[in-house]
């Protein structure tokens, strides 16, 4: 019986989890719309320490919260601070790219007008 209304009040935990997650986004994610995952850690062990639950549920409670905060957060199409970082690396390697294959289509650019006005 115990066992049960813990699972319910974990499952009930999950839609409230969802909502605080839109509500605390709104104030905690900076302009760039990117998340320490540190926070993400931080909010879901102390909202898996409200769920009245036995000591083995907490566990598996503070694992659906972190789930559920996770797909939240996926649905506000938010950046965690290691994929904003990833992606930053990323563009730096294209705009570097870019910048070696102008200066080669500058190079041969200046062949081809050299070669044409020899002819």
């Amino acid at each position: 019986m115990h066992h049960d209304c813990a699972l319910k009040n974990a499952a009930g935990f999950n839609v409230v989890a969802g909502k605080m997650v839109k509500l605390l986004s709104r104030k905690l994610l900076n302009s760039e719309s990117m998340l320490n995952n540190d926070f993400l850690q931080e909010l879901s062990e102390r909202l898996a320490r409200l769920v009245p639950a036995a000591e083995e549920l907490r566990a598996d409670a503070r694992t659906k919260i972190e789930q559920t905060l996770k797909q939240a957060l996926s649905d506000l199409d938010v950046l965690t601070t290691e994929e904003f970082e990833a992606q930053s690396r990323a563009l730096q390697r294209a705009e570097q790219r870019v910048e070696e294959l102008e200066t080669l289509v500058k190079d041969l650019e200046g062949r081809l007008t050299e070669l044409e006005s020899r002819l």
